[in-house]
């Protein structure tokens, strides 16, 4: 039908929806983003997101002490505390790891 009547299709042109919005173009180097960050949120856009790390990081420090001091109770030979370091970080890490899935959210 676009052969005999070529219009018939503009009568009905339904308009295209609005394009995006066109976005910056990401920084160049480390010392644009962060003249880029402070322009736009000032000196807070440096620590957005540090209250949730603060509130992540200390259950997990003192979980990750606390069950290395358990384990080594007084036997601080290299091999005992370096198992005892390995086995209270992924303990605590895995009990902490909650908290970490709800400051990523």
């Amino acid at each position: 039908s676009s052969l005999v009547e070529p219009h018939f299709n503009d009568k009905f042109h339904v308009p295209e929806p609005n394009p995006p919005p066109q976005q910056k173009a990401p920084p160049k180097s480390l010392t644009d983003f962060i003249f880029q960050l402070y322009n736009q949120k000032g000196i807070r856009g440096f620590y957005a997101g540090a209250g949730p790390a603060v509130l992540q990081i200390i259950p997990y420090m003192g979980l990750n002490f606390m069950i290395y001091d358990a384990l080594v109770a007084g036997d601080r030979r290299v091999k005992n505390s370096g198992y005892a370091g390995a086995l209270s970080g992924a303990t605590s890490k895995i009990l902490v790891y909650p908290i970490d899935t709800v400051k990523r959210r």
